[in-house]
């Protein structure tokens, strides 16, 4: 059995161990990974759902039938679905509410059972109005506090974050499959935020966050009394871009490459064929692949950054394994599961040789282990490629199974993202 087979065996193994009752849990093998984490399980499903086990399918519709019945009355979906409750993490979470509604979507899309759905629609839309009141800015696009999304601990990113804004995104094409599916109206045009998402995080010359503002319905003066994040704009818009900017916090531009955000991009179409290709080729020319696949920032983030996400307060009081200094944890640790969306980008964008060879990489990755074979740590050093983190993470095995599959079936997988 060669390498890359016997990673797609051993990921279907642990995805059968992390069935629960009510889903999927981030970690059989670590007490507090112990529970459904909302984003955890929503992402090891999108394997799950292309697996072709009707048991880990089934596991991951009670994944959502759980996030489903989390959810506060305003529609916020929680981060954590324990046995003893639910959580939202000490910095709270956005991005669970999108997973939720996105997950919705990879139901439908790979049983084609909108009886499943039916009964959790009210609650999926509830989750997109959560989501849309978000817009503290009038842009059309989502904001939020430091820690929200999944990178939760010391290493932070506010503002308008490509991440957060690229799963607003994802969520409302999901809603949309499953509003026609049931001959409903959809809660939001998903297009309207993708251009939007383009446009700011990609500065380029011409119009810029103006347009935005102009096409939120409200009366917006000619001259912006404020001009600042303008003048931002058009300053970033100067560069040799090669990358989506990693979030706008004020009128600040980060440059910082989220490389798993990208990544969603180019799986979700976003930037099209040319840009695509640039994302992808500065990833390979910044080795973020490199010992292991992938790094999560193609550079660390340095204690003397101007764009001060790295929160030494908060780390003073954190356990040491969630600590970020530089190539650990979220600051450039190779993180498996974000290499599953490496090599589905590559696969999605017809780089079907450069994804084979990653994905052999990726099973590597996920094979290296402090103890024995087949860790599945949560994170590897980003230079010495030693594995750290809780082992047997879900997500990585889950994300193995969609990339195996987007290796030999891209088409199947293409309409995950679509």
């Amino acid at each position: 059995m060669t390498l890359v087979d016997e990673g797609l065996e051993r990921s279907i193994e642990l995805l059968r161990r992390a069935s629960t009752g009510a889903g999927f849990v981030a970690s059989p093998a670590f007490d507090h990974y112990a529970a459904v984490w909302a984003r955890d399980a929503a992402i090891s499903c999108l394997g799950a759902l292309v697996s072709g086990d009707d048991d880990l399918v089934d596991t991951s519709v009670r994944s959502f039938i759980s996030m489903s019945g989390a959810q506060t009355p305003l529609g916020q979906v929680a981060a954590v679905i324990g046995p003893d409750g639910w959580d939202w993490v000490e910095a709270g979470v956005v991005d669970a509410t999108a997973w939720y509604v996105i997950l919705g979507g990879a139901i439908l899309e790979a049983t084609g059972d909108i009886e499943v759905i039916r009964p959790h629609w009210p609650r999926v839309r509830a989750g997109v109005q959560w989501l849309r009141h978000q817009d503290v800015t009038a842009s059309g696009l989502i904001s939020a506090a430091p820690g929200t999304d999944w990178m939760d601990s010391s290493l932070t990113r506010s503002g308008r974050t490509l991440n957060l804004n690229l799963l607003y995104y994802w969520a409302a094409r999901s809603a949309a499959r499953i509003s026609a599916a049931l001959g409903e109206t959809a809660p939001i045009d998903p297009e309207d935020i993708g251009w939007r998402v383009d446009l700011l995080f990609w500065p380029s010359p011409g119009p810029g966050p103006e347009r935005l503002f102009r096409g939120s319905g409200a009366p917006v003066p000619d001259v912006f009394p404020h001009g600042a994040t303008v003048a931002a704009y058009r300053e970033a818009s100067e560069r040799d871009r090669r990358h989506y900017v990693s979030h706008v916090i004020h009128a600040m531009f980060v440059e910082s490459c989220d490389v798993l955000a990208n990544l969603v991009a180019v799986c979700l179409g976003l930037p099209g064929t040319e840009r695509g290709g640039l994302i992808l080729d500065h990833l390979e020319e910044e080795r973020t692949s490199h010992p292991h696949p992938t790094r999560t920032w193609t550079r660390p983030i340095t204690d003397d950054s101007t764009s001060s996400m790295r929160i030494l307060g908060v780390e003073e009081h954190l356990d040491p394994r969630w600590a970020n200094p530089p190539h650990c944890y979220h600051n450039s640790g190779a993180w498996p599961f974000v290499g599953g969306f490496h090599v589905a980008a590559l696969a999605l964008s017809g780089r079907s040789d450069e994804a084979t060879g990653l994905l052999e990489r990726l099973a590597a990755a996920n094979r290296v282990a402090a103890d024995g074979e087949w860790g599945f740590h949560e994170w590897l050093h980003g230079e010495t490629g030693e594995p750290d983190g809780a082992p047997d993470q879900t997500w990585n095995a889950g994300m193995y199974v969609l990339a195996h599959t987007a290796v030999r079936e891209p088409d199947r997988v293409r309409g995950l993202f679509t």
